[in-house]
């Protein structure tokens, strides 16, 4: 690893994360989306969110006539998102914020590094709550884990589809999702993008991966944040992550979100991207990248909460990892997504699904306890002995879990080859697409649901059978009810359709099918469809 000054004539862009502002109940957006959690506060359309919690004019204005003055140029300003995006010479930088930033080079890539903290201006102290940008020494991993044939010497493309492999229409099938697709709804796709591993997907690949399982592919429309780009050449993360969500919600559209792969910074503005998207709108996000364990992106994912997003992240490929979850996201606001083993009959039902042993899966080393955790328990599990169970002292992961052992895994096109990926890249986009096919179905969002989930487990197939140690010396085993290696279980979709039908949203209100004026009969007048 080298070190060296950064030129300081180089230009980079930092983000200038701005205090929100308090909603008219006296609520922080924290406290909203605690509130939302607990079914006591409604979720807000887009209007609504940044009156509420937007940054005040009077802050962005302050910000941006700050920056100006001080020689920076606006990137790009959003109150919605509360960020100010300035641009300048790395000198202007080391200045300003006092630091002085580095170029790093290690066996991967080379990255900057700020030497300090940097310190904010006292100008702007009052009203910037954060700045982010500066350290880019943070590499999201991907997830998606390639099925590898035993001989691999085998020259038939078909090989790379085993006998076992399942399909987004069959594992619908075999989960009962209710008869419809996701006309109307659009599922948002995150994808991180550096030098060693550029994401995109090829149009051809996408239409013949859809076409192999008789459906017809997504539209798909890209959204590229803080100067990042789409290839057109594809790559497994992408192709999965569309496969998988597409298929579960055929008709939905995909809007996917691009960012570069590098640091906090550009994490956190991706999923605000699909927070505040006004014209596609997604009503769910998947995340198929080990962004961290920690808080850093909780404010993100509030902002999703209040504007009735759920997130779905990959809870990790690498099981228990001798109960390491430093690399997986285990905030209380988004849904952990693990992996299961399926097998399934000539009818598409279930003859056997149990724990994947590289299903991500353990206790954070930092995020509080929800509350809708309280009480539940966790065993340890080695190649000798079984522990005894423990009562959980933080945020544990995953939530519930869908098939992702690349052994019967998902077969789709990559560059024109047919190939088989697993891991929980696989079940987070299949679990977000599930997601906005029941939206679509019901007619409206369902907010935030993971009391709800975890407070009703009989929604949910439980899995006894299995452990996530995955070679490593100590993992966790698979338990009744919720445990850290498949969460509550696979979802019974039809079950959560049915204990969403119920009450004033009843009858459901279709997506698409509403007259563009004139009266609607019944219709919603609160909240968002």
């Amino acid at each position: 690893m080298t070190t060296v000054v950064k030129n300081i004539n180089d230009q980079i862009m930092i983000s200038l994360y701005l205090k929100r502002d308090t909603h008219e109940n006296g609520m922080t957006l924290q406290e909203y989306a605690d509130g939302v959690q607990a079914g006591t506060q409604p979720i807000l359309g887009h209007d609504e969110f940044v009156y509420q919690f937007g940054s005040t004019e009077e802050v962005h204005d302050l910000v941006i006539s700050w920056a100006e003055s001080n020689g920076f140029t606006i990137f790009e300003a959003h109150r919605g998102q509360s960020v100010v995006k300035i641009e300048g010479p790395v000198g202007k930088f080391n200045s300003v914020f006092n630091i002085t930033l580095n170029d790093i080079t290690d066996d991967v890539r080379t990255y900057m590094m700020p030497d300090r903290e940097p310190t904010i201006p006292t100008d702007i102290d009052a009203v910037v709550a954060q700045v982010l940008g500066f350290d880019q020494s943070f590499l999201a991993v991907k997830q998606a884990t390639e099925y590898k044939p035993l001989d691999d010497f085998i020259a038939d493309p078909m090989a790379k589809a085993p006998a076992t492999a399942v399909s987004p229409i069959q594992m619908s099938t075999a989960y009962k999702s209710p008869t419809g697709d996701g006309y109307g709804v659009c599922i948002g796709i995150f994808e991180l993008t550096y030098s060693g591993y550029v994401t995109g997907y090829k149009a051809s690949d996408v239409t013949s991966s859809f076409s192999r399982i008789g459906l017809t592919a997504p539209t798909i429309t890209n959204i590229n944040i803080n100067g990042a780009t789409v290839s057109s050449t594809s790559d497994a993360e992408s192709m999965l992550d569309i496969y998988c969500a597409g298929g579960a919600a055929p008709r939905a559209k995909i809007a996917y979100y691009t960012a570069p792969n590098s640091g906090t910074q550009n994490i956190v503005d991706n999923i605000l991207a699909a927070a505040t998207d006004t014209i596609n709108n997604p009503c769910v996000l998947g995340i198929s990248w080990g962004i961290g364990d920690g808080t850093s992106f909780d404010f993100a994912l509030q902002a999703c909460i209040a504007k009735g997003i759920t997130v779905f992240v990959s809870s990790g490929d690498s099981g228990a990892n001798n109960l390491n979850m430093s690399a997986s996201c285990c905030s209380q606001y988004m849904v952990s997504a693990g992996g299961t083993t399926v097998v399934l009959d000539g009818s598409n039902n279930i003859t056997s699904e149990v724990a994947w042993s590289g299903s991500g899966g353990g206790i954070s080393g930092s995020v509080t306890l929800p509350s809708w955790q309280t009480g539940l328990t966790t065993t340890t599990k080695t190649a000798s002995s079984t522990g005894t169970p423990t009562t959980l002292p933080r945020r544990a992961i995953p939530d519930i879990s869908a098939p992702a052992d690349p052994a019967t895994g998902w077969s789709f096109y990559l560059n024109g080859s047919l190939v088989t990926y697993g891991g929980t890249s696989a079940s987070a986009p299949f679990l977000a697409g599930t997601w906005a096919r029941l939206t679509s179905l019901l007619g409206f969002r369902v907010p935030f649901n993971m009391a709800t989930w975890y407070n009703n487990p009989s929604l949910f197939n439980d899995i006894t059978s299995g452990d996530n140690r995955n070679g490593y010396t100590t993992g966790y085993t698979t338990t009744a009810g919720w445990d850290p290696v498949t969460g509550l279980g696979s979802p019974k979709a039809d079950q959560i359709y049915k204990y969403f039908h119920v009450g004033s949203t009843f009858p459901k209100l279709n997506y698409g099918f509403r007259p563009t004026s004139g009266q609607t009969y019944p219709r919603r007048t609160t909240g968002v469809r």
